[in-house]
């Protein structure tokens, strides 16, 4: 099973938060299927990949722990793919999405 993670700092208002990470998620490819105010759930749209190859992505905001303004935000991205293979679906969706999170 590939299972990548990534901690990142946002800077953005809490409030913000939530709706940001999904608006990223979706530019990513992704179906937000929970939104909550410290957690957010994607995945591949159904039907689109095999289900062996599925992304999941969890994503928690952490407003307990803060640093110099900034809350953390941890980012899991999984699937059945053997990690390192060629046909490993997962590492490049998880590079996309910390590119598309880097800057919030």
């Amino acid at each position: 099973m590939a299972r990548y993670n990534y901690d990142c700092w946002v800077g953005t208002s809490a409030e913000q938060i939530p709706s940001l990470i999904s608006q990223r998620l979706k530019e990513c490819e992704l179906e937000v299927i929970y939104q909550g105010n410290d957690y957010v759930k994607a995945r591949d749209f159904p039907g689109k990949v095999p289900l062996s190859s599925f992304i999941i992505v969890d994503v928690l905001i952490e407003y307990s722990r803060q640093k110099q303004g900034k809350i953390l935000v941890t980012v899991v991205a999984q699937n059945n793919d053997i990690p390192g293979t060629l046909g490993d679906r997962c590492w490049p969706k998880f590079q996309q999405i910390q590119q598309a999170l880097w800057n919030l």
